[in-house]
């Protein structure tokens, strides 16, 4: 599964860049951040048909934001998170007898607190409990966050300045 994580810094006015990053890059899961969006602007006019974007947009003041696009041939489900998270998790279906995928693209405020951050982890483990019964048959779930502009690193995705 190739996936491109971007810190946009305002989608709004790159959407050329993101349908260019699309064509060249074919990506099947792209997670960004700072979308700076809200509900004004739909998601198809950023991002081309084909992918299915989930959001989660700053509700008061500018900037923040966090997105995930889905190409839409790939099955996924959102999950509900707390309205005070700039984050968006989807669980997505993989080949038959495969442990489902739940990914998440997070936006960390520069002026988060502890009460933001447990909050954050607090919503990860929830999601973990709901999906881990395995007592014989029941399935598992593998967990990927996707943090752009964190000091996280990662070998597996594609990270682009746009």
């Amino acid at each position: 599964m190739k996936t491109c994580i971007i810190n946009f810094q305002s989608v709004n006015n790159k959407k050329a860049d993101i349908f260019n990053l699309i064509d060249s890059d074919k990506p099947d899961i792209i997670a960004g951040s700072e979308t700076w969006l809200n509900s004004s602007v739909s998601s198809s006019e950023i991002f081309p048909a084909g992918y299915t974007v989930y959001r989660s947009d700053r509700l008061k003041g500018n900037h923040g934001g966090a997105l995930l696009a889905i190409r839409a041939d790939l099955t996924a489900e959102r999950l509900e998170t707390s309205q005070d998270l700039e984050a968006v998790f989807i669980k997505m279906s993989t080949k038959k007898g495969k442990t489902p995928l739940i990914v998440g693209s997070i936006y960390r405020p520069t002026n988060n607190d502890l009460q933001y951050s447990n909050s954050l982890c607090s919503t990860i483990e929830n999601f973990r409990k709901s999906t881990r019964r395995r007592a014989s048959g029941c399935v598992e779930t593998s967990i990927c966050l996707m943090l752009p502009g964190s000091l996280i690193p990662s070998t597996d995705t594609s990270t682009h300045v746009i």
